[in-house]
């Protein structure tokens, strides 16, 4: 006569299945900001490094004329000229490179500095006036 053993095993793998529910989710987050890293890496490796120096110069030139340390006529000449660099450079961007953070922010300084030309030249034109009446 054989004797049959017979043995039911009960596993609760809620956790095992849980932690492999959330080790996806995990990968899957690591997957997208290594995909959004990315492409901020290929858009940004479009921007050269002459157009990274210009967007130096040009932020410096703008520290210089709003602490005082320049005359209206000599950051008038400054800005000018570093306005048209940084339009250059602009022009030069990639599509890519405009539509970045770099892009995003070398199109806001150059609405800056733009803005703060208008201002000096209106101060200038302010003083030209006022000396023209001192002479009457």
């Amino acid at each position: 006569m054989a004797n049959t053993l017979t043995a039911i095993i009960g596993a609760d793998t809620s956790g095992f299945t849980k932690s492999i529910n959330e080790a996806k989710s995990v990968l899957h987050q690591y997957t997208e900001e290594a995909r959004k890293a990315s492409q901020e890496i290929k858009e940004n490796a479009s921007v050269t490094d002459a157009q990274v120096a210009s967007y130096q110069r040009v932020v410096k030139a703008l520290e210089k004329v709003e602490s005082g340390a320049m005359s209206t006529s000599q950051a008038q000449k400054a800005l000018t000229a570093q306005l048209q660099e940084l339009k250059i450079q602009w022009a030069n961007l990639s599509e890519d490179a405009k539509s970045s953070d770099f892009g995003a922010s070398l199109s806001s300084t150059l609405s800056s500095v733009e803005s703060t030309l208008k201002g000096l030249s209106a101060q200038v034109q302010q003083a030209n006036a006022e000396m023209g009446g001192l002479g009457t």
